[in-house]
């Protein structure tokens, strides 16, 4: 009887150190994460699996961002959003599970988390946001389930190892770029919700041999299906009233547009050389494999970069900016510069376009600040990717490379001092960069 007691209270014991030792984890766990009022506003462990607290209603912007040592991430069922870049440029994240209280993905949310190979959206999700996947380069599969009804432009830009995708009826608008650079896309399925394919929403996907349009469709964007070149054959029904003159433009194996006689597909076909047929489109098998040199998207993907040492004078005197180097070239923030070149002959606004993505310049006009300006990076190293947006200055577009690093649009300093000719010196002894808005732009 005796050793019958001591076994249970051991086992007693045993119980209160494990429970014990389990809140003291969760407890250090918490420390990990910042909350405030359900929304988690920053994760601030070493990464590897995390499980986020059930107290949390809101994965918040940028709440992960960067976070290279993030392998998996569970996300509890009292979670219904998930903010802007909040997991964006977690490279070493290979598994997310999404519970299906999440009703929306905002913009950017996985952008650039290269080792994610799949993922299941649930069927709670009504919204996915542009950029969301972008650059996703390990990407073969994503579930888009039927409660899905918009998918924001640039989704999933650049997933180049994403193989098929079937986009859910409800959906009425494939957005801008939705699936640009999709080499490996060897079939999609477009319901017969939708009504317009808008700019460059499957540019170079070159594995694609052939797309039938549902008779939903009414119009069909420039640059829709460009460069995809090895789409062999196109069936366009006589619902589409409106096609771009460069809507498949550098399809160089495309062989017959398909549809009635009289339609508009027909006039198109005539208008740009290519052969139409009212027949029926012939079986083509789909590419096993993307080509052994695949055409590359126009921009690069995310990279590292470094700040950059220089010391930077505006009209002699000396200011701290936030900087970095890349590829040899030193890449500033929009706002900073236009903070500093406010109230001078240079001075210029910023605005963005959220309709179209656009970001826009004009010269002459005073700057309005936003609170964001002249803000001091940690020194550390960081992950930068391309911004897709188009730029314009004062209506015209600008052919810049732009880089989003930590959410700010970075931009390479002598291109926009050219446009808006503002001279650059540099001392390589000193590693000093002169800026005069005093005086025109000069070429190297």
């Amino acid at each position: 009887m005796r050793r019958t007691v001591k076994k249970g209270v051991g086992v007693f014991i045993a119980a209160v150190m494990c429970f014990s030792l389990l809140a003291m984890t969760a407890n250090a766990s918490s420390a990990d994460f910042t909350i405030e009022n359900g929304v988690l506003t920053e994760y601030k462990g070493t990464g590897g699996n995390v499980i986020i607290p059930n107290s949390v209603t809101s994965i918040g912007e940028n709440a992960f961002y960067s976070c290279e040592n993030l392998t998996s991430v569970t996300i509890p069922n009292s979670v219904t959003s998930i903010g802007n870049s909040a997991f964006a440029l977690c490279e070493g994240l290979t598994s997310v599970t999404i519970p299906n209280s999440v009703t929306s993905i905002d913009n950017g949310a996985f952008n650039g988390c290269t080792r994610l190979t799949g993922i299941t959206i649930p069927n709670s999700v009504t919204s996915i946001g542009g950029m969301v996947f972008m650059y996703c380069t390990n990407l073969t599969s994503v579930a888009i389930p039927a409660s899905v009804t918009s998918i924001g432009d640039y989704a999933f830009m650049g997933c180049t190892n994403l193989t098929s995708v079937t986009i859910p009826v409800g959906v009425t608008i494939i957005e801008r770029m939705t699936f640009a650079f999709c080499e490996s896309l060897t079939s999609v399925t477009i319901p017969d919700s939708v009504t317009g394919i808008i700019e460059g929403a499957f540019i170079e996907c070159i594995s694609l041999t052939s797309v039938t349009i549902p008779n939903s469709v009414t119009y069909i964007q420039d640059s829709a299906f460009a460069k995809c070149t090895n789409l062999i054959s196109v069936t366009i029904p006589d619902s589409v009233t409106g096609i771009g003159p460069y809507a498949f433009n550098g399809c160089e194996s495309l062989t017959a547009i398909y549809g009635k006689a009289g339609s508009y597909a027909e006039t198109y076909s005539k208008e740009q050389g290519i052969p139409f047929s009212t027949g029926t489109p012939p079986a083509i098998p789909q590419m096993s494999q993307v080509p052994a040199q695949p055409v590359a998207p126009a921009q690069p993907g995310s990279t590292k970069v470094n700040p950059t040492p220089s010391t930077v004078y505006v009209n002699g005197t000396a200011t701290a900016f936030e900087a970095y180097n890349i590829g040899g070239a030193n890449y500033f923030k929009l706002r900073d510069l236009a903070y500093v070149l406010n109230g001078t002959e240079k001075q210029f606004e910023v605005g963005y376009d959220t309709a179209t993505k656009a970001i826009t310049l004009t010269r002459g006009q005073s700057y309005t600040p936003n609170d964001s300006e002249m803000v001091q990076g940690d020194g550390k190293a960081k992950s930068a990717i391309p911004t897709p947006s188009t730029i314009y200055l004062n209506g015209n577009v600008l052919d810049l490379v732009v880089y989003n690093i930590g959410g700010s649009n970075f931009f390479k300093l002598r291109e926009l001092m050219k446009a808006i000719d503002v001279y650059v010196g540099y001392d390589s002894a000193t590693r000093a960069i002169t800026l005069d808005t005093r005086y025109g732009y000069l070429d190297e």
